[in-house]
């Protein structure tokens, strides 16, 4: 099934914010294979799922929060 451009725009915010092993954990976490996962999170393939993207944000927001953390706790 083709993506629409709402769901084109999701995956591509999240590309930005994909950082090294972050696809391994996604996938260890929905139970995916780390292949499957890497497509449903390229706007090149056609495959979208929504476990999948929930998944990658939860994990990009708690590295933001960590992030956040760790500044807060070196600026005091």
């Amino acid at each position: 099934m083709k993506m629409d451009d709402k769901e084109i725009a999701i995956i591509k915010a999240i590309q930005e914010k994909l950082r090294q092993g972050d696809i391994k954990a996604i996938a260890e976490t929905v139970g995916f294979s780390r292949e499957y996962v890497g497509k449903c999170l390229n706007t090149t393939y056609d495959f979208y799922n929504q476990d999948i993207v929930d998944v990658a944000l939860q994990v990009i927001q708690k590295r933001e929060e960590h992030t956040a953390k760790v500044l807060e706790a070196l600026t005091q």
